[in-house]
């Protein structure tokens, strides 16, 4: 092997190495990784599910009044025009209730991006879905947290778990099914 070639080698491993003390280095400064089971790429890891309506379409068209309603509740949260109603979805997943028959989606005009909602009727109502609401409280604190940088030391800690503390409770607020909290109510634990 010529010199050169030798050089280059020690020379890459030498990077390596360097590579894998730095990132070590920073996993045992991160308040995380006190933490067992704990990571960052876990953080805010949720998809939304709330713009994914599934289902056959409703048999009946959408009524004026019907779409009066859809809009009225759709204003409460989306700035803009509204652009699209989509066609209403007969039934609900589990986690709206007993209560909800139908959703809808809802996209407004926005300059940058056209943000959409998802409307349940509930009670014979249109209106926020326990889906939706807890989605924009998702969308909210990811605003607040949109890459979680907690320092070092005391303060690096205080700040990490009074994250975890936030969204523990997010995430156990999630809309579940009844047989999903009957399952989980029956768990060693619980």
């Amino acid at each position: 092997m010529s010199a050169g070639r030798v050089s280059r080698h020690l020379l890459a491993m030498l990077l390596c190495w360097t590579l894998l003390a730095a990132s070590a280095s920073a996993t045992a400064q991160h308040p995380a990784a006190a933490q067992p089971g704990l990571h960052p790429s876990r953080y805010l890891a949720y998809k939304p599910r709330a713009a994914q309506l599934t289902g056959p379409l409703r048999y009946e068209n959408n009524s004026a009044q019907e779409v009066g309603e859809i809009e009225s509740a759709a204003r409460g949260v989306l700035s803009g025009a509204l652009v699209n109603i989509s066609g209403i979805v007969a039934g609900c997943g589990c986690e709206e209730g007993p209560e909800c028959s139908a959703q809808v989606r809802v996209v407004a005009y926005g300059p940058a991006r056209s943000p959409g909602l998802s409307l349940s009727r509930i009670g014979g109502h249109w209106a926020l879905g326990l889906l939706q609401q807890w989605e924009l409280r998702y969308e909210a604190f990811r605003g607040q947290h949109p890459a979680p940088n907690f320092g070092t030391g005391a303060d690096g800690n205080a700040r990490f778990e009074r994250f975890l503390a936030e969204q523990t409770a997010l995430f156990e607020d999630y809309p579940r099914c009844d047989d999903e909290l009957t399952a989980d109510s029956s768990a060693p634990g619980r």
